[in-house]
């Protein structure tokens, strides 16, 4: 699914580039779940935009599902991302003014999918994440732990093979976080690729695999 040589990612400052990323070989299987740590400031947050495709690598080659991305122009990439990944961020993310079936569905809108077919897998995602009873509820009506399981609704919608979350229980309190993670379990079992960022090995142990990074460098695996 993911396959990385050799990558690097600086970016301009002052009179020398700054280098953020150096060195990078990655593989990740398809069905894998995978863990980033690394302390702050390490690379996680490049290394995951470089990953899900809303970057691309200064050095070095990235394929996602065998795909060169460098020769892919920005059109075609942002296809491939809109196809490919979904995203789960830490700070949710929702649009504030649109319900949980709003939100659910603003990827298939820009996706094109047809109204009728768009309110059915929103209603369906919801469902399957718990919430099929707060459908018309705003972010504001809605828990921490609501909130998030409408990001990973949404982060659904659109069928990704790849899920990329970047600490997506480091809002939330342990019981809730415990039910995101045994959501994103069964995800992986259904053979979704998981790349999660997280500072906290407890929730690292979901994982199939933990990377860690720091200086922008891959320094140990387990």
């Amino acid at each position: 699914m993911i396959e990385m040589n050799a990558v690097g990612k600086s970016f301009p400052f002052g009179a020398s580039p700054l280098q953020v990323l150096s060195g990078i070989d990655l593989t990740v299987a398809s069905g894998e779940f995978l863990a980033v740590m690394g302390p702050s400031g390490s690379g996680k947050s490049t290394l995951m935009n470089l990953i899900g495709c809303m970057d691309r690598p200064s050095e070095g080659q990235y394929r996602l599902a065998g795909q060169e991305t460098a020769r892919l122009t920005e059109k075609e990439l942002c296809r491939l991302r809109n196809a490919m990944v979904g995203f789960v961020f830490q700070s949710f993310h929702l649009l504030p003014r649109l319900t949980a079936w709003r939100n659910v569905e603003t990827p298939l809108f820009y996706a094109g999918v047809a109204p009728e077919e768009r309110r059915r897998r929103a209603k369906e995602l919801l469902e399957r994440v718990g919430l099929g009873h707060r459908l018309h509820h705003r972010p504001t009506e809605l828990s921490g732990g609501e909130r998030q399981r409408v990001g990973i609704a949404r982060a659904l919608a659109n069928d990704p093979a790849l899920i990329l979350a970047d600490e997506p229980t480091g809002n939330l309190d342990q019981q809730t976080g415990q039910e995101i993670l045994e959501l994103f379990a069964a995800l992986r079992r259904e053979g979704k690729t998981i790349v999660m960022v997280t500072h906290d090995p407890d929730v690292a142990k979901w994982a199939d695999r933990v990377v860690r990074i720091k200086d922008g460098k891959l320094c140990a695996t387990a």
